[in-house]
């Protein structure tokens, strides 16, 4: 509206006014984050690259990435606003550059970031093939990968959206084998012999998603309830690495 456009303008200018540099970055990163709720990306990123407190500039880049970028669809500018994000976080927590590559505190954080990336344009309902790049860059780490699938699973929750999700994701409907049964879930580690759900195989990744649907009381639809994803005892080995 042009009232909140006003108070906007106004806030810029009182923000230029300020002569303490903390303040004046504080300020910077209100403005991001209001901007980029107001659609108006280009100012959003004008007073991104203002912002050289580190912890700041990791927080502005990461909802620029997350809450800016991915729900519109943009994924190359999320991809982009990630991987400044991930810079100040080494820069805030004093990484060298030459163990940036091989920090296992750096490959977490970026992956999580990745899966808020994936399940942020998820949410929309109006996602496709761009999130395929985004989870490519976290398929050589399972944990988070399944992570990705499971979150965006339950946050779908209607039956029909889940399967076409999982069909992008190269899940089939399949029977599962008692051997697989007996195996504990990938990410809480709980057996799940008995548990009635429906079975889906993404055979390239040798990859197994168990998913309990139930009648929701008010829609009447089927919808997930709880996920499971069970691993072979090699990835499940890879999957207690990465924690």
């Amino acid at each position: 509206t042009s009232r909140r456009l006003g108070l906007l303008d106004k806030a810029v200018k009182q923000a230029a006014c300020l002569r303490n540099s903390e303040l004046r970055q504080k300020a910077h990163t209100l403005l991001v984050y209001e901007f980029a709720r107001s659609g108006d990306m280009k100012r959003a990123e004008e007073f991104a690259a203002k912002v050289a407190n580190y912890e700041l500039k990791w927080r502005v880049y990461y909802f620029l990435a997350v809450d800016g970028y991915a729900p519109r669809g943009d994924m190359t500018e999320a991809l982009t606003s990630a991987e400044i994000s991930m810079t100040a976080l080494a820069d805030l927590s004093g990484i060298a550059m030459e163990d940036r590559a091989t920090s296992e505190l750096l490959a977490t954080q970026r992956s999580k970031l990745l899966v808020d990336i994936v399940v942020s344009r998820i949410e929309t309902n109006q996602y496709g093939e761009e999130i395929l790049p985004v989870l490519g860059k976290i398929e050589d780490r399972p944990y988070y990968w399944l992570m990705a699938v499971e979150q965006t699973v339950l946050r779908l929750y209607d039956r029909q959206r889940v399967e076409k999700f999982l069909t992008l994701m190269g899940y089939e409907l399949c029977e599962h084998s008692e051997d697989e049964l007996v195996r504990p879930d990938a990410l809480a580690g709980i057996k799940i012999s008995d548990l009635p759900a429906v079975y889906y195989r993404n055979t390239s990744r040798d990859m197994l998603i168990a998913i309990q649907y139930d009648v929701d009381a008010d829609t009447g639809k089927l919808s997930a309830f709880i996920v499971y994803s069970i691993l072979t005892p090699e990835q499940a080995l890879d999957r207690k690495n990465t924690q």
